[in-house]
């Protein structure tokens, strides 16, 4: 297998005859269907750059491309498991090969600290419940089963007997059991490392807070099938499990390996869309930055505002609208680039005729501090644009979302003296 190395948004040129067979150029389909890359022919050789994607992409069966990502190792982790969004993966390919940015530093500190924070906003605001079939339900309760009662009893003579489903609420669902099988992990890294530290102590009060949750009988890999699926569905008011979630799922499926040897799952290709998580990122922070305040988010993916008046055939979806008595005060576009194009500029328009706001910001990453947020202007409707950054490489990413949090703030007050 060779693996070709670059970075996110780098070209990379290859001769044609590389991906050639028989004259037919073999791109994996996957690669294909799913755009991971974007490529193009020129002179007889392939360009190849990556769109919004980093890890490891199959292009061809003995070859790949890694894209490793401009943000650290450890702030990627962490926008990943905050933004509640789940990767790719690209099964029978790799067979077992571990893309470079799982192995990370101190990834027991980084997900560690988020499973406890996440378990315990969990357990404080309720666990999921979902309707479950008991192995042995009670004699003469529920709903008659007319075909079982027939096969199992009728047919042999037994009249005064039946078959009966009675489901319950129950917490022993996918969702809770991942969440308690990723504690009992962090326990026992915690119990080698820091047998007299107190995250030991917060994951043994989460861990009995747990107990009525069963342990998961099947693999690990069947769990965080399981879990990413079902994560696509979580109710927007129980948004608050997605963080925990991710992070039970990365651990299950062997991001750290110092969790469990033996029952570490082969990661195939783990493919990162990085606009949809910076996107989920900034949700996350915007929300936090409403708490305490009388302004609410509302998300224009899941509540589509009607672009004319007079005819809803037509609609637009603003990444996050901002909302106080009942009335929108601002829209929020997160892009992952560099900055809005001519494009984004129009868009966000037609967002905030929609909704009736007079203000909106960008959300653009920087790397290394290099752009700063700051006022864009006003057009002639009286409407004002500001562009507010995250620091994808911050060295201390805890101080870079308070700071992305106070600009939030200053923008829907008015105020464009935003934090450098």
């Amino acid at each position: 297998m060779e693996i070709i190395e670059c970075r996110e948004h780098e070209p990379i040129d290859l001769p044609i005859e590389r991906l050639l067979a028989d004259g037919e150029l073999l791109l994996d389909p996957r690669i294909e269907s799913r755009g991971y890359i974007d490529a193009t022919i020129k002179a007889g050789r392939l360009r190849l750059r990556s769109t919004r994607f980093v890890g490891l992409i199959p292009l061809a069966r003995d070859l790949a491309i890694r894209i490793e990502p401009k943000a650290s190792v450890e702030n990627l982790s962490h926008f990943l498991a905050r933004s509640g969004e789940f990767p790719a993966i690209v099964t029978d390919f790799s067979r077992g090969y571990r893309p470079k940015f799982e192995k990370m530093d101190e990834v027991e500190r980084v997900f560690c600290n988020s499973l406890l924070a996440g378990l315990e906003t969990v357990l404080e605001r309720g666990l999921l419940k979902h309707y479950a079939h008991p192995t042995e339900p009670p004699k003469w309760r529920g709903r008659l089963l007319m075909s079982k009662t027939v096969q199992r009893y009728y047919s042999r003579g037994i009249r005064y007997n039946g078959v009966f489903e009675s489901p319950n609420l129950s917490v022993d669902i996918p969702e809770n059991i991942a969440l308690k099988e990723a504690l009992i992990c962090v326990r026992e890294w915690l119990q080698r490392t820091k047998p007299s530290g107190e995250e030991l102590r917060r994951a043994d009060r989460l861990l009995a807070q747990m107990a009525t949750i069963s342990v998961w009988r099947d693999s690990f890999s069947a769990l965080a099938e399981a879990i990413t699926i079902r994560a696509e569905h979580i109710p927007y008011n129980q948004s608050y499990y997605k963080e925990p979630l991710w992070t039970s799922y990365a651990i299950l499926q062997g991001v750290l390996p110092e969790f469990r040897s033996d029952k570490l799952i082969s990661l195939d290709s783990l493919v990162i869309d990085v606009s949809r998580i910076f996107e989920g990122f900034t949700r996350t922070l915007v929300v936090e930055a409403m708490r305490g305040t009388t302004w609410q988010v509302v998300d224009g993916n899941k509540r589509p505002l009607p672009f004319f008046t007079d005819n809803r055939a037509y609609s637009v979806k603003p990444d996050i609208l901002i909302q106080k008595e009942r009335k929108f005060v601002g829209v929020i576009d997160a892009k992952y680039k560099l900055g809005p194009k001519e494009n984004d500029r129009y868009e966000v328009l037609s967002f905030m005729e929609a909704a009736g706001v007079s203000r909106a910001a960008f959300v653009c990453p920087s790397f290394e501090g290099h752009e700063h947020s700051t006022y864009l202007g006003r057009t002639t409707g009286d409407r004002e644009f500001v562009i507010l950054r995250i620091d994808m490489a911050a060295k201390d990413i805890e101080r870079e979302e308070n700071k992305f949090i106070a600009n939030v703030r200053k923008f829907l007050e008015g105020d464009y003296s935003f934090d450098a």
